[in-house]
């Protein structure tokens, strides 16, 4: 089964480097936010190895110049977490199950 996760932003131009990782993995979808003048910018991000080294760089460097985001995994807003346990989620949701588990 493949994972995915939702990745909440506002900046256009980080939904832009994410998408740029791997085109056939994002989907982008843009919406109003509830004070109806904030665009809420959601990209649907289907995780793979390589995905997730690309897209953690990317999550990481937001966070540190203290642009919103959220990163959301099957209704759960992941949170809370240093660079490297971030990294280690998304690692851990990208590993394909083993089979008889």
């Amino acid at each position: 089964m493949t994972e995915s996760i939702v990745i909440e932003l506002t900046d256009e131009e980080v939904a832009k480097e994410i998408a740029a990782i791997d085109p056939t993995n994002f989907q982008i979808v843009k919406s109003r936010g509830f004070d109806g003048i904030n665009d809420v910018i959601s990209v649907v991000a289907v995780l793979s190895g390589v995905v997730v080294r690309e897209l953690s760089k990317v999550i990481v460097a937001t966070i540190e110049r203290k642009k919103s985001i959220r990163v959301i995994h099957k209704g759960t807003e992941i949170a809370g977490l240093s660079k490297e346990e971030l990294i280690r989620v998304l690692e851990k949701l990208s590993e394909k199950p083993k089979q008889g588990k």
